[in-house]
């Protein structure tokens, strides 16, 4: 049986499981994913390449998962799951569920006795999912062989069929897919027909455009087996390329993909290929958008991103809805002291500047909240970050300590936030140089700078009595005082 052959018999039966009417565009991208992660064969030379059992049975596991795009992931997930109570207790002593479902497909005595297998990809531990039953007609009887993760070792060695409840279920709602005993004699039956043909396959194999489609656009972007990219999102206002393109920027190739309608303009770099780590990475990055920021004389942000993917994956755009609420109450003034009216702008000023991921500027505003209320004294200064952050260290369990004690060294928090957080920021300072495109100074400063802002939040609410509910502006009713 040919893989397209399959995907054909499959439809058949999977059309009539589900309400759902696109059962076919379904399984096509059920075959893409399985032969994406190799669990079919590769490419339109292989299009006709009888199937193993194995891969039948692939196939099959991947119709567990609604999501067509993970049906390798169900498949692989499902498959290896092991017999509750060892190979003794399993479906013909099946070491494996993909061995199960195999010896189903290949051996008549086994579909014989089979009476139905029932797959889950569920949660059924802690960041474990799947389990699996196969019913059968044993010498004693009916039988069900149970399976689960193979991390279960409790459950799979030989004593774990009296630990095991079979009724217990990890998650309130539990998916389920059974597969009946007809159908896999119905496979079966069709699987020696085609052995009786000397059959060749029309056309050209439309099943494989899509792939091959993506797998030139990989090409096109510089990906290669064991790629592993960052991909960073950009907000600018300069001239981006219209289509995805590869650039060479310093020694590296950076491939940028454009803005769309979904999309945010984004830049790509294979930490793989390079030997970066994803600080060394978007660093690189950084630099490129300052250079493009130079050029053309428009404001040009990194917005963050992760890595890992094979190929660049274009960045969903950050939605820019504000929270909602269908009880919105407010019941607020403006404070009437100006050092109090410009305490709160520079709060949103420090707000807005973190927003735009301009950290230098947001430090600066915060500290500013600290001189306005003790003046250019630094040795007040110094002392309020120290009182203030003495007492966060004790009642506030923010990450963003825990990662500002590290930095301290031997320097008080005081010392620390003027001498490498403000001269570095405010002055181009030899002492304490401070690089706005080196990633490890920008998590530095969003460091320092998460801490400040508890500080002059703290402060605000002190010096001025000013409120943090929307609904008075009577201190004694905040509930954050």
């Amino acid at each position: 049986m040919f893989a397209i052959e399959l995907q054909d018999f499959l439809y058949q039966y999977v059309a009539d499981s589900d309400i759902n009417t696109g059962a076919r565009a379904d399984l096509e991208k059920r075959f893409i994913a399985l032969r994406g992660s190799g669990l079919l064969p590769r490419g339109r030379e292989n299009r006709e390449t009888e199937l193993r059992p194995k891969e039948i049975a692939n196939s099959i596991l991947g119709l567990a998962t609604s999501n067509p795009n993970y049906a390798a992931i169900a498949a692989l997930t499902l498959g290896q799951l092991r017999p509750v109570g060892g190979n003794n207790n399993s479906f013909f002593q099946c070491p494996s569920l993909i061995d199960a479902i195999s010896t189903s497909i290949s051996t008549k005595p086994a579909r014989d006795s089979l009476h139905e297998v029932t797959l889950s990809p569920s949660l059924s531990g802690n960041n474990v999912n799947g389990t699996a039953s196969i019913t059968y007609d044993s010498a004693s009887g009916r039988a069900t062989a149970h399976f689960v993760s193979p991390l279960a070792i409790s459950l799979i060695s030989e004593n774990g069929l009296h630990r095991h409840d079979k009724d217990y279920l990890f998650t309130d709602i539990n998916k389920k897919t059974i597969i009946a005993k007809p159908f896999f004699e119905k496979l079966a039956l069709k699987i020696e027909s085609l052995a009786y043909f000397d059959r060749k396959l029309r056309g050209d194999g439309p099943e494989y455009l899509s792939e091959e489609a993506a797998a030139r656009r990989r090409k096109k972007l510089g990906s290669m087996p064991g790629s592993r990219f960052l991909s960073v999102s950009v907000e600018t206002a300069a001239a981006w390329p219209k289509e995805e393109c590869l650039i060479d920027f310093n020694t590296v190739k950076l491939a940028l993909l454009p803005f769309t309608k979904e999309h945010s303009p984004s830049v790509h770099l294979d930490l793989a290929r390079y030997r970066l780590s994803d600080i060394e990475g978007h660093t690189i990055i950084n630099n490129f958008l300052s250079m493009i920021a130079w050029c053309s004389d428009q404001y040009a942000t990194s917005k963050g991103g992760y890595s890992g993917s094979s190929s660049p994956v274009p960045q969903s755009k950050i939605s820019e809805i504000s929270t909602t609420s269908s009880y919105w109450h407010f019941s607020r003034s403006s404070p009437k002291d100006p050092q109090a009216r410009r305490s709160l702008s520079h709060y949103r000023e420090g707000l807005n500047a973190e927003r735009s991921s301009l950290i230098s500027y947001a430090f600066l505003s915060y500290y500013k909240i600290l001189e306005l209320v003790y003046g250019e004294n630094t040795k007040k200064i110094m002392r309020a970050i120290d009182h203030y952050y003495t007492h966060m260290r004790h009642q506030n369990q923010d990450t963003a300590i825990t990662y500002f004690d590290k930095l301290l060294g031997d320097k008080s928090p005081g010392e620390y936030m003027r001498s490498a957080c403000r001269i570095a920021v405010a002055h181009a300072s030899i002492k304490s140089p401070s690089d706005a495109d080196n990633m490890s100074e920008i998590r530095r400063l969003y460091t320092a700078t998460s801490v400040l802002k508890l500080i002059a939040r703290r402060i605000i609410m002190e010096s001025f009595s000013i409120s943090t509910s929307i609904y008075s502006d009577d201190i004694d009713h905040d509930p954050a005082t």
